[in-house]
């Protein structure tokens, strides 16, 4: 009797959800309807309460670590990997949104990275390539890492490159630590990179460091790399 009570109140909501969206819904009936697929059954309201308490908002739940949304009870791998989902996705389609644009200088293209990088919990390194009228051919993440650093394979950038047969490559990671300044190792980086590249005849435009809204270019403000 009570499991046909919870089903009869998520097709409830639900319904609500498809005629209203989320304006009629309070922030615990939001985090509901996200329990809703990762537990299928039984009631979640508790669940939902207790992940607002312990994180204070919606926003900050989406951008908790795994392992911290599944210290509260109740709450399954299921749990956390479907937050995930929610970030990653729109992660994704804001990555989609931007492929009908025209790509052609440092602005264009931190306003690219800073919109996929928004809200990263650690740092990531990302390849945009462009054709030769600096239309986006692809834009990949070949890298992640920790908080303080990001690693990739220079063999994943350079096949991927090459599949696309670009002329042009663009690479960026993002700082958490809020400093655009580029360390050594970002310089070297660039180098090896731009090196690489040169050797299969495709040009590294840039190397840019994000950092919430800010960005700074490697190749373009004095830094010591050769053209």
């Amino acid at each position: 009797m009570g499991e046909n009570v919870h089903a009869g109140h998520r097709e409830r909501m639900r319904k609500r959800y498809l005629e209203t969206g989320l304006s009629s819904f309070s922030e615990h009936e939001v985090l509901e309807l996200v329990l809703f697929g990762a537990i299928p059954r039984g009631n979640v309201n508790h669940l939902a309460h207790k992940l607002l308490r312990e994180f204070g908002s919606v926003s900050n739940i989406l951008s908790a670590p795994p392992e911290c949304i599944m210290r509260i009870d109740g709450a399954k791998e299921s749990v956390a990997a479907a937050f995930r989902l929610i970030k990653d996705i729109c992660r994704y389609a804001r990555l989609q949104s931007g492929g009908d644009k025209t790509y052609p200088d440092p602005e264009a293209w931190a306003g690219l990275f800073k919109n996929v990088l928004a809200d990263a919990e650690r740092e990531h390194f990302y390849m945009l390539c462009l054709d030769s009228g600096y239309n986006m051919k692809g834009l990949k993440e070949i890298g992640t890492g920790t908080v303080r650093n990001a690693v990739f394979d220079l063999g994943d950038l350079m096949r991927e490159a090459l599949l696309l047969e670009v002329p042009y490559v663009v690479i960026a990671h993002n700082h958490l630590n809020m400093k655009l300044e580029p360390s050594k190792q970002d310089i070297n980086t660039t180098e090896r990179v731009k090196n690489l590249l040169n050797q299969v005849g495709i040009k590294l435009l840039d190397h840019l460091i994000i950092s919430g809204d800010e960005f700074r270019s490697i190749m373009y403000t004095g830094y010591t790399v050769s053209f």
